[in-house]
C-alpha cells in the first residue's frame, strides 16, 4: 500500500485483496492460447472460488468499518 499511496493512486486503483498462485498459466492447463492470451472465461470459472472468497473477505472488512 505504500507505494499506492506515493503514486497516489485512487482507492478504485489500489488492490483490497490479492492471491498467488503457484502454477505457471500455460496452454497445458487452458488458462492461455497458443497466442498466449488468458482465457478470461476460463480463468474466471478456475478461480471463481478464491474470487468470491477475495470479495467476501472485502465485504467483511468493510462491515466491521462501519
Amino acid at each position: 500500500m505504500k507505494i499506492a499511496v506515493e503514486k497516489k493512486l485512487s482507492s478504485l486503483e489500489k488492490p483490497k485483496e490479492f492471491m498467488l498462485w503457484s502454477e505457471l498459466f500455460s496452454i497445458e492447463n487452458n488458462l492461455i492460447t497458443s497466442t498466449f492470451k488468458l482465457k478470461r472465461n476460463v480463468a474466471k470459472t478456475t478461480f471463481k472460488p478464491q474470487i468470491d472468497a477475495m470479495y467476501q473477505v472485502v465485504q467483511a472488512a468493510e462491515a466491521n468499518r462501519a
